[in-house]
């Protein structure tokens, strides 16, 4: 009988994350997934969109006996939403300068629009923060991370604050 070599060696994933999606929040959760984004190693050839979500009918629905305080609100939350688009980019630009960078500002749910871009870009990955809510907090105020990571087609990455 002859002597069989039988390989040992795994073989490993040489999928490389380059179309990604970073779904921004605020401020703080903004800062978080930022920092985990400039510190990745990202192939070359990787594109980055950044994502944030004005969740307009929501603050409508919730406001709909002030109409003005609701449009107040979603002017604010729109300039809000630029604002953190812009610094976030620039602080990406300057630790992945190689990396192409876009920015977007869409309405409506978050957890649709996320799930939206991620399949129209063809999404490898999307990174975004997590309040870290549970128990009741969680069920009144829903978790978009949670049912991000259930229904994407791609891998999801939660960042959260230590």
């Amino acid at each position: 009988m002859a002597n069989k070599k039988v390989s040992t060696t795994k073989k490993t994933n040489t999928k490389k994350f380059t179309n990604v999606l970073v779904a921004l929040a605020d401020d703080k959760y903004g800062s978080i997934v930022a920092d985990f984004v400039s510190n990745y190693h990202w192939p070359a050839n990787t594109q980055l969109r950044l994502l944030y979500v004005l969740e307009e009918h929501a603050i409508r629905n919730i406001l709909r006996f002030s109409p003005q305080l609701a449009e107040q609100i979603v002017e604010n939350d729109e300039e809000y939403g630029e604002e953190l688009l812009k610094r976030c980019k620039k602080r990406l630009q300057k630790s992945l300068p190689n990396i192409k960078i876009e920015t977007y500002l869409v309405r409506g749910s978050a957890k649709d629009e996320i799930l939206s871009n991620a399949k129209n870009m063809k999404a490898n990955v999307i990174v975004m923060g997590s309040h870290g809510r549970t128990g009741v907090t969680s069920v009144l105020l829903g978790s978009v991370s949670m049912s991000v990571a259930s229904h994407a087609h791609c891998s999801v990455v939660i960042v959260r604050s230590t």
